[in-house]
Parts: C-alpha cells; sequence; structure tokens
C-alpha cells in the first residue's frame, strides 16, 4: 500500500509539470515528453535548498501548471458520476477547479520529499476511439516495478489526460467512491464547502510543516481519502 500511494503521489506530480513540446506529438510522445520533463524539474539543484520559502515557491510553481495538463473537467464528470448533473453550471466550474487544488495539496509535498530519482518506461499506445487513447508505462523501483496507465481525450490538439490507473486502481474511481457516498445523502454545495475547508487547513497544514522542517505526511489512508 506504501508503495502504491507513493507511486500515486510521483504520478500526479509528474504530469503536473508544463508540456514543452509541439501540439500535433502523438500520447505516447505527450505523456513521455512531460514525464521526463518533470523528473528533470524534481532533480533541479536549485530546489534542493531546505529553505521554507523556497519550498513553497516550487510547491506554487507546480501547481500553477496542473490544469493545462489535466482535464479536470472530464476528471470531476467521472468522479463524481450520475451527482454531475446535480450541480449547476457555476458548482461544476467551481468543483472542477477545488478538485484540482485538492489534488495538488494532497500529493505535491509529498512528491517534493520523497522523489527517489524513480525510472519510467514507456511501454505502449493504444487509441481506444477517436480522440481517446492509453498510455502504458513502467514505474521501477528499487524493490518493485509498477504498471501504470495513463487515460487520455485530445482536446483541440492536446492530448490531456483524464484517468490514471496503478496497479489496476483508478484515480477516478477511488474518489469516486467518496463522493457518490457523501452526495447520497447531502447536497454539491456542502461538499464544495467540504473540499475549500479540507483545501485550507492542508495549506495551513503544509506551512506550518515548512517552519518546523517537518516532512510531509504520508499515511496511506489519508493520501486516498480526499473528503
Amino acid at each position: 500500500m506504501q508503495n502504491l500511494l507513493k507511486i500515486f503521489g510521483v504520478l500526479i506530480c509528474l504530469i503536473i509539470f508544463p508540456l514543452a513540446a509541439s501540439a500535433d506529438m502523438g500520447p505516447l510522445e505527450t505523456i513521455k515528453v512531460r514525464i521526463n520533463d518533470a523528473i528533470a524539474l524534481l532533480k533541479d539543484p536549485a530546489y534542493k535548498d531546505a529553505d521554507p520559502a523556497l519550498a513553497e515557491k516550487q510547491h506554487q510553481e507546480l501547481f500553477e501548471h496542473v490544469k493545462g495538463i489535466f482535464d479536470f473537467r472530464t476528471v470531476s464528470m467521472l468522479a463524481t458520476g450520475r451527482n454531475w448533473r446535480r450541480f449547476s453550471t457555476e458548482q461544476q466550474n467551481e468543483f472542477a477547479d477545488l478538485f484540482a487544488k485538492l489534488l495538488a495539496n494532497t500529493y505535491i509535498e509529498k512528491v517534493q520529499d520523497n522523489f527517489r530519482n524513480e525510472e519510467v518506461v514507456f511501454d505502449d499506445e493504444t487509441i481506444i476511439s477517436e480522440g481517446r487513447a492509453e498510455v502504458s508505462t513502467r514505474v521501477l523501483l528499487s524493490n518493485m516495478e509498477v504498471p501504470v496507465i495513463y487515460r487520455l481525450r485530445n482536446i483541440r490538439n492536446q492530448w490531456r489526460i483524464y484517468d490514471v490507473q496503478i496497479e489496476g486502481i483508478s484515480l477516478v474511481q477511488n474518489y469516486r467512491s467518496q463522493f457518490e457516498d457523501f452526495l447520497f445523502r447531502r447536497e454539491p454545495a456542502e461538499l464544495i464547502d467540504v473540499m475549500k475547508q479540507r483545501i485550507d487547513r492542508l495549506e495551513k497544514d503544509r506551512i506550518q510543516r515548512r517552519k518546523e522542517g517537518r516532512p510531509a505526511d504520508t499515511d496511506a489512508e489519508d493520501m486516498l481519502r480526499i473528503l
């Protein structure tokens, strides 16, 4: 479980870096460029200083790239399932923004603290249908090999990720069960309020840890729990 959670964290972070490539790349090349650029940035010696302000600066720079790489509207729609229709248009937009911020606050700090030069092998791509594809990769840890599948859709000639599957566990499906359970009993507006509160708590905790020089928490259950 701890290895799985580490991979979730690493890969969420690896795919949020800016894409410095042409718009006509295929899905596998898109993933390859993103991950290789991300690894280079994670190894950047400029960010190895323990200064809390520098670590926070890196955190904010990473987050600025999240929405341009993920298709967070599709992620949000899939993660809420049939409940998506219960959200107003304004609530849908707000939820997608909050979901992006919540994932970033859950994983980025953990990757900053725990990245250990993981190697990624790029295997192949499969076109599922027009505008949709899967890219198969493997992450090589010191003691194991983890299969990772990226699911992408083409939006205005750019391949964007809408799900990541690690050892058969879907990022979207994991959160969908939590959202469905919450929305079975409560309203979308309440879910949005709860997400805001959790984001606020995560941000305050992160800043306090930086000041005290403590590493990010890596509790497996907490990382997979979004509410």
